[in-house]
C-alpha cells in the first residue's frame, strides 16, 4: 500500500508541483497525505485516472500487465483486462468511452472501451510509450524523453512534437 500512496503522492506533484513559474525560477510546492486507501500490493501500477467514481489503473511488468477498474475505498478489482505477456503496460488516458493504452518497449498501444474493458483496436508507434494524456483536443505522450508528442484523437498518429526544455536545456526526466 505504501507504493501506491507513494505513487499517489507522486503523481499529486507532477500534477501541482512540477509547474513553474519561469525558466529561471522554478516554483517547488509541498503536499501533505490526506487519506490512502487499500491497493493490491501486487500490481505495479502505471498509469491511472479516477473517473464515474471508479479508479482506472494500468499495471506493468511483463506477464502481468492488465487494466483494471478498481474501486477506490475498498481495493477491489470490479474488472480486468490483461494484455498479452510479452508486453509491459504504461500510461493510460481517458477521451469519452475510450482508454488509450501504451506499452513501454513494444511500439504497441491498445484502445480500450471503457465500460467494458474489451480491446476495440491497437496501434502502433515508434519509440517508447510512456505516459499520456488527453487534453480534450489531443492525446500528447511521453517517451522518456524530453520530446512530447501529439497525437491526433483519430488516427492516434503524432500530429506535431514539442520539446521540453529547463533553462534552454532538454529537461531532465526529473528534476
Amino acid at each position: 500500500m505504501m507504493r501506491f500512496a507513494a505513487f499517489i503522492t507522486g503523481l499529486a506533484l507532477s500534477l501541482t508541483g512540477a509547474c513553474a513559474e519561469s525558466a529561471a525560477n522554478p516554483t517547488y510546492y509541498d503536499y501533505r497525505i490526506i487519506n490512502t486507501y487499500p491497493h493490491d500490493e501486487d500490481a505495479f501500477t502505471q498509469g491511472l485516472f479516477f473517473d464515474d467514481g471508479a479508479l482506472f489503473e494500468s499495471t506493468g511488468l511483463r506477464g502481468q500487465s492488465s487494466i483494471r477498474k478498481v474501486e477506490l475505498t475498498t481495493g477491489e478489482v470490479l474488472s480486468r483486462t490483461d494484455l498479452p505477456d510479452n508486453l509491459f503496460g504504461e500510461g493510460i488516458a481517458l477521451a469519452g468511452d475510450k482508454i488509450i493504452s501504451l506499452t513501454w518497449q513494444a511500439g504497441k498501444g491498445f484502445v480500450f472501451d471503457k465500460n467494458t474493458l474489451v480491446e476495440l483496436s491497437s496501434f502502433s508507434y515508434d519509440g517508447e510509450g510512456w505516459g499520456i494524456t488527453y487534453d480534450s483536443a489531443q492525446f500528447i505522450m511521453s517517451d522518456g524523453t524530453a520530446t512530447l508528442r501529439m497525437l491526433d484523437t483519430e488516427t492516434l498518429e503524432v500530429t506535431a512534437t514539442l520539446d521540453v526544455t529547463f533553462r534552454g536545456k532538454p529537461a531532465p526526466q526529473r528534476a
